[in-house]
């Protein structure tokens, strides 16, 4: 497969198999992640493997925080759309289109929340690659 034809096929999965991810398989994927383009080629950031208990803790304290009303406090806002911009309405008409799908109706505030959670908890995904940035870089690096 070429990069034209996996950028085609790429998809984004919702939920995954709790088989746990061999070494081998992390260790390439970093390793491609380290050939990533960043300006000067400083490559500006470190990756954290999470997996097992430690990521079992995660997923509850997330779940925990959101359900008291705590969101993630980012230090690299990533996405910080004001409610008018095109990217936001983007955003919620695919929302609507999900949830239509998936037979969530929008006053099911309950089964909405059960859907948030899912993403705070990595969608079950048996490992978490985390990236980590320094502090120092400016927004937008």
């Amino acid at each position: 497969m070429n990069v034209s034809e996996a950028i085609r096929k790429r998809k984004s999965i919702r939920d995954f198999k709790p088989d746990p991810v061999p070494r081998d398989t992390l260790r390439a994927i970093l390793e491609l992640a380290c050939r990533a383009p960043s300006a000067m080629n400083t490559q500006p950031w470190k990756f954290l493997v999470v997996t097992g208990k430690s990521l079992e803790e995660i997923r509850r304290e997330n779940v925990e925080k959101l359900r008291a009303g705590e969101m993630p406090r980012e230090e690299h806002v990533a996405v910080g759309w004001s409610p008018d911009s095109l990217y936001r309405r983007r955003q919620v008409a695919l929302a609507v289109q999900l949830f239509q799908l998936m037979g969530i109706r929008r006053e099911d505030g309950e089964e909405r929340a059960r859907w948030l959670e899912r993403g705070f908890r990595f969608f079950s995904a048996p490992a978490a690659i985390v990236l980590l940035t320094d502090r120092a870089l400016v927004e937008g690096s």
